[in-house]
Parts: C-alpha cells; sequence; structure tokens
C-alpha cells in the first residue's frame, strides 16, 4: 500500500525517487527503467567500488501489471521493455550511498525529523538541489547523477554538535584571556 502511494506522489518526469524512512534506518525507492532487460541494485563500498545492495520486496511493474524476473546476487533480469521497480534498503550509520546504472534524474525525500542541510553534519554528492516544503520534510534534486550519497542526522545530533562547540569555545577563551592579559600589560 505504501509503495502504491509512493508511485502516486512520485514528481513528473522523476526516474528514480527514494523515501527515506521515519527511523532514518531504511529506505524505499520506485525507479523508472527504459528498453532494458536488466537492473542491478549496488552500493558504493569504501573505496568507491560497487557492491552488490541488499534490497528486499523487489516488485517489477508497468502498465498491464506485475511482471515476472529473476533476481541474483546483483540484481534483476526480465523482458526488455519499459517499466517501474520499487524496492526497500536499509540504511548504516544515517548514510544513504547507492549507485546507479545509468546517468538518472533523482529525488530523495527525507521525513521532518531528518535533514542535511548543516554542513559541518550533513553531505549530498554535487549537483543536488535542496528543498524543504511547508511540513519541514527536506528533499534533493538531481537532474542527472549517477549516483546518490546522503548523509543526514537528527535534530539530536545537531544539539551536540553545537554543545560540544560550545565548549570548545568557552575553553579556547578561558586558556587565551591570561596570554592577551599579559600581552597587553607588556606594552
Amino acid at each position: 500500500m505504501a509503495l502504491l502511494l509512493l508511485a502516486a506522489v512520485m514528481p513528473a518526469g522523476a526516474a528514480a525517487v527514494f523515501t527515506i524512512a521515519e527511523n532514518g534506518t531504511a529506505y524505499s525507492a520506485v525507479i523508472d527503467i527504459n528498453q532494458t532487460d536488466t537492473y542491478p541494485f549496488m552500493e558504493t563500498g569504501v573505496l568507491g567500488e560497487q557492491i552488490p545492495a541488499e534490497v528486499t520486496e523487489v516488485r517489477l511493474y508497468n502498465a498491464s501489471g506485475n511482471v515476472s524476473f529473476q533476481k541474483d546476487q546483483t540484481g534483476i533480469t526480465f523482458p526488455k521493455g519499459n517499466y517501474t521497480i520499487s524496492y526497500n534498503g536499509t540504511i548504516k550509520d544515517a548514510h544513504l550511498l547507492l549507485s546507479l546504472p545509468d546517468l538518472t534524474a533523482a529525488d530523495v525525500h527525507l521525513p521532518a525529523a531528518l535533514d542535511v542541510r548543516n554542513p559541518f553534519m550533513g553531505q549530498i554528492n554535487p549537483g543536488g538541489k535542496v528543498s524543504v516544503d511547508d511540513q519541514g520534510r527536506v528533499s534533493i534534486h538531481w537532474d542527472r547523477t549517477g549516483y546518490i550519497e546522503v548523509r543526514f542526522y537528527d535534530p539530536t545530533r545537531e544539539s551536540i554538535l553545537y554543545l560540544f562547540a560550545n565548549i570548545w569555545g568557552v575553553v579556547a577563551i578561558v586558556l587565551l584571556t591570561p596570554y592577551l592579559l599579559m600581552r597587553r600589560r607588556s606594552r
């Protein structure tokens, strides 16, 4: 049911839409593909290599309904044509890192409790345009990208960053004040 709703709200012309779950540990994907007979599910590894992504609830369909496919370790194969693929995947350490088989228009939607806009904590791959709707949900759009990289955070992590920065600011002031006072006296 949720995937059908996701497909219904998919922006016109989008080739790939990834929606992050409320808790930030999973995502749902809806991807339009054209004139192909395979689709690999790949993540980008630590060294930039492509590794198979673990996905669940894979569904392949077109205007006439569900289409059967063969699944192996790296992806799925099916009769050549135009389809929509939907599936679910997991996110590790608040970092979504996926490799796309072709340059694709893509969107990532985060729930209102997650954000990417603080450059000290959040990250998106180049070309992404961040927008926020009236309910506080963050969306990132790429016109053409070969991979998706989104590092997001919750309000607790942002509060901890500000607390850490304030503590170090106070430490710097306490340590620099005697030096500056002595320097002023010596003049």
